[in-house]
């Protein structure tokens, strides 16, 4: 089938229980990605951060299954993408990363939370996995104590972003999510272009 790949049935998933971020793996015979097993079986986050977090979750995992059916050679060769901005896939796997930690860091100023820049080297397509969970934890730490703020409190939130446009709290969670989606189809299409 084009544009799939291997699933890696011991690739450890998180999963969030009474305020506690675990991994688990996944152990059915579905031929899907291990982040959707918690999903399905309906552990699922409250609320609307809760949901916002199990999407970014799902895009997370699948983000990591598609660099980890890369090659060490496909990950670290030089590209030239369309818009000129990453050499590598490996280096648009650091901007994902990145990115996630400021967007989080966005709604950490929001809350009135510390953080701060974290800056990620580069690194080897078989951390990928946990770099992702590592970011993911970051956001679910942000988000502890507000799993149920309600729309109005989320929407009173606005900020503005670094790159320009004014987000609340909901918004920036889409984008963070979005933004690994489009990275994840970015790397796609530079493996179709060879």
């Amino acid at each position: 089938m084009p544009g799939s790949y291997p699933v890696d049935d011991s690739m450890p998933c998180l999963k969030y229980s009474e305020g506690q971020l675990t991994e688990s793996y996944r152990t059915d015979a579905m031929n899907q990605p291990s982040g959707y097993t918690s999903q399905r079986r309906g552990e699922f986050r409250t609320g609307t951060f809760g949901a916002l977090c199990d999407e970014f979750e799902r895009a997370s995992n699948d983000f990591a299954q598609r660099i980890l059916a890369l090659t060490d050679e496909e990950y670290v060769a030089p590209r030239v993408a369309s818009d000129n901005q990453f050499a590598s896939i490996q280096r648009v796997a650091q901007h994902v990363v990145q990115a996630g930690y400021g967007h989080s860091n966005h709604l950490r100023l929001a809350f009135g939370v510390e953080g701060g820049r974290v800056d990620v080297p580069l690194f080897p397509r078989t951390a990928i996995t946990e770099q992702m969970q590592t970011v993911h934890s970051y956001l679910t730490k942000t988000l502890e104590g507000r799993w149920q703020m309600t729309d109005e409190e989320i929407e009173a939130l606005e900020f503005s972003s670094r790159w320009g446009p004014t987000y609340h709290p909901e918004q920036m969670l889409e984008h963070a999510i979005v933004h690994i989606l489009r990275h994840r189809r970015q790397i796609e299409r530079l493996l179709a272009e060879e």
